[in-house]
Order: structure tokens, then sequence, then C-alpha cells
């Protein structure tokens, strides 16, 4: 975390566990059903509430419940035999990369708040961090972070320091569009307060400025909604799951290994190229470092023999590639 930055508190959730009229089970002795009475759990924002029960559904992957001014979700499961509740925000992410990312909410203040911003000593620079995910993780978003009423609260990554000691800068969102098409399509940041079901492009340059896509990680932003229940006046209430995904991702399935070339250009030239490696059978590559809006040229060479005739496959932009071989010999 740099020197500048500020964290804001991501708040606390009083809850109650009440039990009413549990008897104890003597030896050789049952309590009686009338007795023997389960507890319920409620749940506020403050002691002097509201307070809301909250009633249990193992059946049911989640479920919406109104905790203040606010709604939550909450999930209930069953493993070995102990139960265990789960209360989260409406809004969660989900790391599928092989990267730990770090996660953020950069405040930026609404038109209408900008009047009142010095009166009420709003910060431009507001920020919530996260903290960091893990790959194959999931980690709701603070709830302080959906529901202020004057800031509205952008989610920005980067990758984690690994091996190579590089360092990123804070994700951007990018057009999708490929840069030879003549239309463009409005850039919105994604704002966790109001999101809808989309795919976004984001990109993260390493922190020495350079524009080279090769020298920077790109990501895939999917954003799911679910249906949970309704409010009062019968609208939708959605569980939104926000999944960080690589732009490219290969599959091989030849039954030998093969080196693999992604490559910005058609030509054998190896400053062009932006991903290589060895693939093994049955394993998934996923690609960041490729600008998935550019056309993109694969070159495959398996081991054993094989030799490259200068011919690179043109993939298509902005999905997963799923390649098969399949080797048959008949008698």
């Amino acid at each position: 975390m740099q020197e500048h930055e500020t964290v804001k508190p991501s708040g606390k959730i009083r809850f109650a566990v009440l039990v009413s009229g549990r008897a104890s089970v003597q030896q050789g002795n049952r309590a009686s059903p009338e007795r023997s009475k389960t507890g319920y759990i409620q749940i506020s924002p403050s002691k002097e509430g509201p307070w809301t029960s909250m009633k249990l559904n193992y059946a049911v992957p989640a479920a919406c419940w109104r905790f203040g001014n606010c709604v939550i979700a909450s999930e209930a499961t069953v493993k070995e035999g102990n139960r265990y509740v789960s209360i989260r925000s409406l809004v969660s992410v989900t790391n599928t990369t092989n990267f730990i990312v770090d996660l953020r909410l950069k405040g930026r203040i609404s038109q209408n708040a900008r009047s009142d911003e010095q009166g009420d000593g709003f910060d431009k620079e507001d920020q919530i961090l996260i903290g960091m995910l893990e790959p194959n993780s999931t980690v709701p978003v603070p709830l302080s972070g959906l529901s202020h009423p004057l800031v509205s609260y952008m989610l920005q990554l980067r990758p984690a320091n690994h091996h190579d000691h590089e360092n990123y800068s804070w994700s951007d969102v990018q057009e999708r569009r490929s840069q030879t098409e003549f239309r463009k399509e409005e850039i919105l940041d994604i704002c966790v307060s109001d999101l809808y079901e989309s795919e976004n492009l984001l990109f993260c340059s390493q922190v020495d400025g350079t524009s080279n896509s090769c020298h920077g990680l790109w990501f895939c932003l999917s954003i799911e909604a679910k249906e949970i229940g309704k409010d009062v006046q019968m609208d939708p209430i959605y569980d939104w799951c926000i999944i960080i995904k690589s732009p490219l991702c290969l599959t091989y399935y030849l039954p030998i290994s093969a080196h693999y070339t992604v490559s910005s250009s058609h030509l054998d030239d190896e400053d062009s190229s932006c991903s290589l490696g060895t693939l093994s059978p049955g394993e998934a590559v996923k690609v960041h470092n490729v600008d998935p809006r550019n056309p993109l040229y694969l070159s495959l060479v398996p081991h054993g023999g094989w030799e490259l005739m200068h011919v690179r496959i043109k993939l298509l932009s902005f999905i997963d590639v799923l390649l098969f071989y399949f080797f048959s010999t008949y008698y």
C-alpha cells in the first residue's frame, strides 16, 4: 500500500442468537418436544435496531434480508454435521485466474454531492481496500462500498507481486471493440452499486509507464446476476457475481507435448511474440499479456520431430480458444 492511500473501514454487523426453552437431556431421559425449541438469529446495524429475524433454509443457495436501509444475503451450509451461516453483501468477486490479485474500491463523488464536498469532508481519493484474492477464491464486496448515499465506488484490481517482481498499476477499463472499427462505445467504470450483466476488458500497465500491450496484463471481467428475491415493490433483488477471467485461454488435447507461440504478427518475428511456452496433454494455458482486440496468431509445434512450416492460425478475438486434435489410425 502506498503512503498516500487511505483505508476506509468496511463496517461491522451486530447479531444475536436467541435460544428459548431448550431443555437439558438427562441420562436415560429425553426432553419433551414442547420444551426442545430451536433458536433463531437476528441481525442489526446497531444496538437500537431495527432487528431482522433470519430464517435459515439449507435448500436455497442464497436468501436476502433487510439490514437497516440495505439488503444483504445469507447462505446456510452443513459440513460434517456442523451448520455454517455466511452473511455477506449482494456483490461478490471470484478470481478464476492464476494470479493473486489485489482489489480496491475507489470512491467517486456524485455530481449532486460536489457542492457539499468541502463541508462534509469528502476526499476525492477515498477508497476501500478489499485485500488480496487468491486464485479460485471468492470475496464479498464490503457493504460500505454499496450503500454510501453520496459516493459511488468503482472496482479496480492489480496483480500482486509474483516471481518476476514486476509491479503493475491499478486496472483501467478498456474499449472492447477492435481498433479497426470506426464506431466507439462508451467506456464505463465498474460501479459496484450500479451493476448490470456485461463483459468488460481491463488492462494493468507496468509501473514504468510503457504503453506496449506486451508489457502489461489484460483481464476479462464478467458480471453475472441471479435473482434471489423480491422487494416491497415486487422488483427483483439480484445476487451479483463479478468473475475475473483471462481474456484468452488455450486448451490442448494433443497426446504429446508441443511448443506454442501467440503473436501479434502472422510472420515469424520474435519481436511480435507476446506469449510462448510448452503445452502438455490436457493442459489449459491462460494468456494475459496479449491485447485480445488485435489480430492474434498461434503457431504450434508438437514435440518429436515435427517441424514448423511458417503457418500461423489466426485466433478469434476476445473469446476462449479451444483446440481439438484427434489422431486416428484405421487398419
